[in-house]
């Protein structure tokens, strides 16, 4: 039988996606499924190991047609040791994913941090295809970057290059899962967005439709938008507050340094 497709697997803070890509990198299969809470890695990797089984399935291939599966993990991936070294939104660390999956997938695995794969991709198929080097950073429920410098994927020697959410932004600002204060995951990620509205809100709105509106809205990243652009006082400031240590977290990143002669 021969190859046809790869398979991708990303493994969020809050959510699992995969799917089905051809050659051309066009998606023709995909699923998605919420991460379950209070769940061990273990559990949580069989079931994504289940789930992406049932979609062959359900698309009618099976792994002895794919090439092979390209899985994209949260936190440090440590190349050298192939486990997930600190993954701070899951709360795991030294997780053997690698050798876990391949025991129970039988096909080729290739494993990368996920936000280094998702700048990879804006690299080769996206806004940065033109460019030598970039920087990506990608906002969800924490705040993951990848660095590409002269074409060549920055990675470091344990695998943590790039982890931009933990650039410290507010001194003494609010802990993060890391274990430090004033990250920048901390106050302009998702949740942590959501979190510091609906904290604020539970206290000036309880019980009232606003807070109750925002509290049930099962989309986190939907409520947040709804409440900015309602122009709700709260709702803007600590939105444009995340907005702002954005801004400085990108501005350390991203200098025009004069060449030594110039200085």
């Amino acid at each position: 039988m021969s190859k046809e497709l790869y398979g991708g697997i990303d493994i969020g803070g809050t959510k699992v996606r995969m799917g089905l890509v051809d050659h051309n990198g066009r998606i023709v299969f995909r699923k998605m499924f919420l991460m379950p809470k209070h769940k061990s890695w273990e559990e949580i990797l069989e079931m994504v190991v289940t789930f992406f089984s049932d979609m062959l399935h359900e698309a009618r291939f099976s792994f002895h047609r794919l090439y092979g599966i390209g899985i994209g993990c949260p936190g440090t991936f440590d190349y050298k040791r192939e486990v997930i070294s600190f993954a701070p939104n899951l709360k795991w660390r030294d997780i053997p994913i690698k050798s876990f999956l391949e025991e129970r997938m039988p096909v080729p695995l290739w494993l990368e941090n996920d936000t280094n794969l998702s700048t990879i991709g804006v690299a080769e198929f996206g806004e940065g295809k033109d460019a030598k080097s970039l920087i990506g950073i990608f906002i969800g429920t924490g705040i993951g970057g990848g660095i590409i410098l002269d074409r060549e994927l920055l990675i470091g020697s344990t695998g943590g290059a790039g982890e931009i959410g933990h650039i410290i932004v507010k001194e003494n600002g609010p802990r993060c899962h890391c274990g430090n204060r004033g990250c920048l995951e901390a106050i302009a990620s998702t949740r942590a967005i959501y979190e510091r509205i609906y904290r604020q809100y539970a206290r000036q709105y309880k019980g009232r439709d606003i807070f109750l509106d925002y509290k049930n809205n099962a989309n986190k990243s939907q409520a947040i938008k709804l409440a900015y652009y309602s122009g709700e006082p709260i709702a803007v400031k600590l939105i444009n507050q995340a907005f702002f240590s954005l801004g400085m977290g990108m501005i350390s990143l991203a200098g025009d340094y004069p060449k030594r002669s110039e200085r």
